[in-house]
């Protein structure tokens, strides 16, 4: 009898352990869920908070949900700044995603269309690419297209499998080379083009 009680007290305390990390697992989601509520709603301010709790509450255990958490977070940060018109912080709410891809790209150029106009753009990024760097820091690199002297300019992530062939060339000037004959070719130069 004791045996039985002992096991069935493990059980219970198990259960219980798995029951918290279940439902305190949907908890990033969750509140990923209500911020993006309330953005639609224009609650800007709350929306923020819930995001920025969803990110630290500690419930990602693997790379998978660390990934996806990071990307609906910065996904709604991006269109709550996109909506209060600050351009600036809505792409770096973009370069704060791990990953890189065209839609994420595609979300820059049109911020960056939005803040300088479709058309300064269009005629700007030819000639803005001949003065084009890379940086890289531990974790990414990026393109800076600079379009004026007056500042502006382009910032756009690499991809990874990109990052890592570009950090192995050597010389600066054949690094922008490799990249640039791959942006020509990328449907995001034909979006800045098109306008």
């Amino acid at each position: 009898m004791k045996i039985e009680v002992k096991y069935l007290r493990s059980f219970a305390i198990v259960t219980l352990i798995v029951f918290y990390q279940l439902s305190y697992g949907q908890n990033s989601f969750m509140l990923l869920d209500k911020a993006e509520k309330n953005v639609t709603k224009g609650k800007n301010e709350k929306a923020l908070k819930q995001i920025t709790e969803a990110e630290t509450c500690g419930y990602c255990t693997c790379g998978l949900c660390v990934m996806q958490v990071n990307e609906k977070a910065n996904l709604l940060r991006y269109e709550i700044y996109k909506r209060l018109g600050e351009h600036k912080l809505s792409r770096q709410s973009l370069d704060s995603i791990y990953t890189s891809n065209n839609t994420i790209d595609s979300l820059k150029v049109l911020s960056y269309q939005m803040e300088f106009g479709k058309e300064f753009l269009s005629n700007k990024i030819d000639s803005a690419l001949i003065k084009s760097k890379i940086t890289c820091d531990e974790h990414d690199c990026f393109v800076q297209i600079p379009l004026d002297e007056g500042g502006k300019e382009i910032r756009l992530k690499i991809g990874f499998v990109e990052s890592f062939q570009i950090q192995k060339i050597e010389s600066e000037t054949d690094r922008i080379e490799k990249w640039r004959e791959q942006f020509n070719q990328s449907n995001i130069y034909k979006m800045i083009k098109e306008g």
